[in-house]
């Protein structure tokens, strides 16, 4: 039997959010069934690409604040065996 499953990483602005830091949220999705989670980490939403659902730019200091998205998801497909 073949499992689908997706990971969404995006920023999740509270309803009161002016301006600064916004927390990113990752959502898992198994066959249709959901659950969202904090990553515990926070981003300015200018430096946010919500296509590709991480930090913009290839920067060492981006690439120091990524390894949320960059590690999380190999491991999650090695893990589900797709």
């Amino acid at each position: 039997m073949k499992t689908n499953f997706s990971l969404l990483f995006y920023l999740k602005k509270p309803k009161n959010y002016q301006n600064g830091l916004v927390p990113i949220y990752l959502r898992i999705t198994v066959n249709g069934k959901w659950v969202e989670t904090s990553t515990g980490r926070e981003c300015v939403p200018a430096l946010w690409n919500s296509n590709a659902g991480r930090f913009k730019g290839t920067k060492e200091e981006i690439k120091s604040l990524t390894p949320t998205s960059i590690t999380c998801k190999p491991r999650f497909t090695k893990h589900m065996g797709n």
